[in-house]
């Protein structure tokens, strides 16, 4: 999303949230609510149609078929990014989301700031889970060692490079932070996602909140 605006469909069923979240959202400047979306179906060709950067949808039933529902809206428009709105998601729920490509998961009871902060950080190139997630997440991951201690160690500099990765900055910020050529960055998260076995930005995200390589705060 390099757009200086951001262009974002809002999808859910009833008529009356859209209209706060577009109400929300179009006070900020750089974001343009494009579209609103009643019915998932409608969701993939809508985001075609009016060259949608970012969709904030809402799921209700938190089944784990909602996973193959982001896949089928991020499919539909490459490099897109997407929000999901659930109401007290269960962290294996989130997960799912999350390995579907969701690059943001909030609970209903966020206030209108978290959206629009999850929105920029999104924009950014970022993942954004709200705080109350994260804790949990981290909660999890150090009770349970649920991470496998058989993983090969990250060299230094990869961990450096994720560090920068997982509040969002970009691989040209990246870049420049560290000195090195936007192409050293990219192999170097090409080489995380290969040791780690993870298969994008917000898994390897989950990863380093859950080692603790990056602060809570950092992803608020």
């Amino acid at each position: 999303m390099m757009n200086e605006v951001v262009n974002v469909l809002i999808a859910d069923g009833r008529k009356l949230f859209r209209e706060g979240l577009c109400l929300v959202l179009e006070r900020q400047p750089g974001i343009r609510v494009v579209g609103e979306a009643e019915e998932l179906r409608d969701v993939p060709r809508l985001t075609k149609a009016l060259c949608v950067d970012l969709v904030i949808l809402n799921l209700t039933q938190q089944t784990p078929d909602d996973a193959n529902t982001v896949r089928a809206i991020l499919r539909s428009r490459p490099g897109m990014g997407l929000i999901v709105l659930s109401l007290s998601p269960s962290i294996d729920y989130v997960q799912y989301l999350m390995e579907a490509g969701a690059s943001g998961v909030l609970t209903k009871e966020c206030a209108s700031q978290e959206l629009v902060a999850a929105v920029e950080k999104v924009r950014a190139g970022g993942v954004y889970l709200s705080p109350a997630l994260v804790d949990r997440f981290v909660h999890r991951y150090t009770r349970s060692g649920s991470l496998e201690p058989s993983q090969r160690a990250l060299a230094p500099r990869e961990r450096e490079v994720l560090r920068l990765i997982a509040p969002g900055h970009s691989t040209k910020e990246i870049a420049a932070t560290l000195a090195v050529s936007s192409k050293t960055v990219e192999t170097h998260r090409r080489r995380m996602m290969e040791k780690l076995n993870r298969h994008s930005v917000a898994e390897l995200t989950t990863y380093a909140v859950a080692q603790g390589l990056v602060s809570l705060e950092a992803m608020m």
